[in-house]
């Protein structure tokens, strides 16, 4: 019966992988390793680590002194009249490249002074990282990652294919731009919210601008939404963009540029008044998103006159143009707040590699760094790779963004040109497929992301669905387009 019963799994787990572990694999590993691994280990750590209170019986506040040796036991404490309450492991679950252990804090014992024991306790266990999350009153998960899941790009390796409206606009509200560490996609939620991304140069900044263009070029050609990006390196990130976007790439136009969308937002505003409290896009009225591409040029570089401008405008943008559908994303190597003056109204915040600790607060908040968000130490071999901060959840999140190559932006370019408008700026130069723009569009740079070559192929076919090809498979990623979200 025993060599049957293994037959039989073994078989199970051959021909239908994916149920055999959700059945029975995570089962018998969360079984195995709550007894095995971190079970037998887990008290000689927490008191290795101090994760523990004592208390003196007959003087109960002399007990906080206390300072245990490797050789104390529990039992040796109570010999000598003391107590002394561990954390206590509760619960082990098993999900692949992470494990998850929920703990139980005893009075005295705060998630911060979990947090500080967790580099310790990632080399105890010879893991990756080890990430603390509120689990509820007395209650935290240790998330202890043993393989990473980020380590291979993703690449959009097929442009998008047009749909209904619908759908395109349903991609703001949870737009597809990579993937999270646990291999469920990463939804950037664009509708009612602006997006502060912070990160050092070559860490892949660009890479998340561009999957946001790349998710959003059918509902561009569609007219429901308009881009406008500012790019004060002289056009040389958003020039591929001209097709699908307003670029503006002189510094002097910038704050003109800002200040017309104030107007429009202004205007916008006293025609929803009485009617409607959440704008929908329409091709009179269309979702406007704002990039601006190194905030740092614009508001600690620039003239102070320009400053002012620029400040004020941005603003403006940023504390009211969420209702009547204005999303401003900003990107900056300098997260402080001189740079960055209106870091508490984004909602949604990106941290990729930074150069200080420090920082990881400035861009995720209090206490991201404890939580695990170690921006400082993300290899430069990562490009793309970031922590998160969704709207609504304090902890933050790893995750990666899908890397668009150069030939793939020049065919969204050549696909979904935004339609022309009037009230829209019209580019120089002729456009050969209708839209407004450069024509076919230009090769951008892939040198800042630190991206090299490309994974998979573009697909020729007029009815080709979009795709991200990656060397590592993932069953669940999808292809970061707005008509799949």
């Amino acid at each position: 019966m025993a060599v049957l019963c293994g037959l039989f799994l073994a078989l199970w787990r051959w021909r239908a992988r994916r149920s055999y572990e959700w059945a029975i694999g995570r089962w018998w590993g969360s079984w195995w390793r709550r007894r095995y691994v971190y079970g037998p280990s887990w008290r000689t750590l927490a008191l290795r680590h101090r994760l523990y209170v004592t208390d003196r019986r007959d003087d109960p506040g002399a007990g906080h002194a206390l300072t245990l040796t490797w050789a104390d036991t529990p039992r040796a404490l109570r010999q000598e009249g003391q107590s002394v309450e561990v954390v206590r492991l509760k619960r082990v679950r098993f999900t692949g490249s992470t494990d998850h252990l929920m703990i139980a804090l005893p009075a005295g014992v705060s998630p911060d002074t979990v947090a500080a024991a967790c580099d310790s306790l990632a080399h105890a266990w010879r893991a990756l990282a080890v990430r603390v999350r509120p689990a509820g009153p007395g209650w935290v998960w240790l998330d202890i990652t043993r393989a990473d899941t980020l380590a291979r790009p993703l690449v959009l390796g097929r442009v998008p294919q047009l749909t209904d409206p619908v759908a395109v606009l349903a991609g703001l509200g949870g737009l597809s731009v990579g993937v999270l560490e646990d291999g469920a996609s990463w939804r950037l939620r664009l509708r009612g919210a602006h997006v502060l991304i912070a990160g050092t140069t070559g860490s892949g900044k660009s890479s998340l601008l561009w999957a946001i263009v790349a998710g959003l070029s059918t509902a561009i050609h569609a007219g429901l939404v308009r881009v406008t990006w500012l790019d004060p390196k002289g056009g040389m990130e958003a020039t591929p963009a001209r097709p699908l976007a307003h670029v503006v790439d002189r510094i002097d136009d910038m704050a003109d540029a800002l200040e017309s969308l104030v107007v429009e937002l202004d205007q916008r505003a006293a025609s929803l008044a009485g009617t409607t409290r959440q704008h929908v896009p329409s091709l009179s009225s269309p979702h406007r998103l704002v990039v601006v591409d190194e905030l740092a040029t614009l508001t600690a570089l620039a003239d102070s006159k320009t400053t002012r401008r620029v400040e004020a405008a941005l603003g403006a943008l940023l504390s009211r143009g969420r209702a009547v559908g204005f999303t401003v994303i900003t990107t900056t190597v300098d997260p402080s707040k001189e740079v960055v003056r209106w870091r508490g109204l984004h909602a949604v915040r990106v941290a990729f590699r930074l150069d200080e600790p420090i920082q990881v607060d400035m861009v995720l908040g209090d206490g991201a760094l404890h939580r695990g968000a170690v921006c400082d130490r993300i290899p430069l071999a990562t490009p793309g790779v970031c922590f998160v901060r969704l709207d609504g959840i304090p902890d933050p999140q790893r995750a990666r963004a899908v890397y668009v190559p150069d030939d793939t932006i020049e065919e969204l370019g050549r696909a979904y040109p935004a339609l022309a408008d009037a009230g829209l700026p019209v580019f120089a130069g002729p456009s050969t497929d209708g839209g407004i723009g450069g024509g076919e569009g230009l090769s951008g740079k892939p040198g800042e992301d630190g991206q090299q070559g490309r994974v998979g192929e573009l697909d020729p076919e007029p009815d080709a669905t979009p795709g991200w090809a990656s060397t590592t498979s993932r069953p669940g990623v999808d292809a970061g387009s707005a008509a799949h979200s």
